[in-house]
């Protein structure tokens, strides 16, 4: 069991990023993607806090992970936001991967150094 609190909030959030991600693989869950871009943003912050503090391969994974979902995840949120006027136009198959992925590495963080 991970000791600390930012480790076991880590785990938690990592175990429910990838239940909602799974969900979405296996059945139809009804969450736009504005939802699921939210969910992946904050998702991907709180992974660069976690894996800022890992070493070696473990954390330039995860940093590399924390930075793919900032990314796409940004483009809807901007859009939304009225900041940009365009959007990638992803499948939500694709963000619940992306979601359950990320849960993956949360999970593995908690348990890190």
């Amino acid at each position: 069991m991970p000791f600390g609190a930012r480790k076991n909030i880590g785990l938690l959030l990592g175990i429910i990023i990838s239940i909602i991600g799974l969900l979405g693989i296996f059945f139809k869950i009804p969450l736009t993607i504005d939802i699921l871009a939210w969910i992946l943003a904050l998702g991907g912050l709180y992974l660069i806090v976690e894996s800022i503090t890992e070493f070696g391969a473990q954390r330039a994974l995860g940093l590399l992970v924390a930075f793919v979902v900032l990314i796409v995840a940004s483009m809807p949120i901007l859009n939304q936001l009225g900041i940009i006027g365009f959007s990638i136009g992803i499948n939500l198959l694709f963000y619940h991967i992306l979601l359950t992925i990320e849960g993956i590495f949360l999970v593995i963080n908690a348990f890190g150094t």
